[in-house]
């Protein structure tokens, strides 16, 4: 059985070629463009991986907060978080709002399309 796989992300162009790359390493997927959307993808059938963007719909939802909703419907859910700035990752690391993510201080931005399949592929989650 193939991991199910939901993609979030805003930007067409990375959300395509995220699932196009995922579809042709053998994954499942389900794809959201907005905050919204993928409140629907989620409460239809929890994934059994998620790749959420940080930053959605130029609005106050985000991809922190699709994390938390995925969370208290499963915990062990993995959830790889992407953003197109390190600022971010930064900030989150100092002000520990995401614990796990500490080791990933160093971080300067996308997570390479490779680092998610071996995260995938190893279970090795962020």
């Amino acid at each position: 059985m193939a991991i199910e796989i939901l993609i979030v992300d805003d930007n067409a162009d990375i959300r395509n070629i995220l699932n196009e790359l995922l579809i042709d390493s053998g994954y499942k997927t389900r794809v959201a463009a907005n905050y919204n959307q993928a409140l629907s993808e989620i409460d239809k059938k929890i994934p059994d991986v998620a790749i959420l963007d940080v930053k959605l719909d130029k609005g106050d939802n985000d991809g922190i907060e699709l994390l938390s909703h995925i969370k208290s419907k499963n915990k062990d859910v993995p959830v790889i978080i992407i953003t197109g700035t390190s600022l971010f990752l930064d900030f989150m690391c100092e002000s520990n709002s995401i614990p796990s993510l500490s080791p990933l201080s160093n971080l300067t931005s996308n997570i390479a399309t490779s680092g998610i399949f071996l995260s995938i592929s190893d279970k090795a989650w962020l």
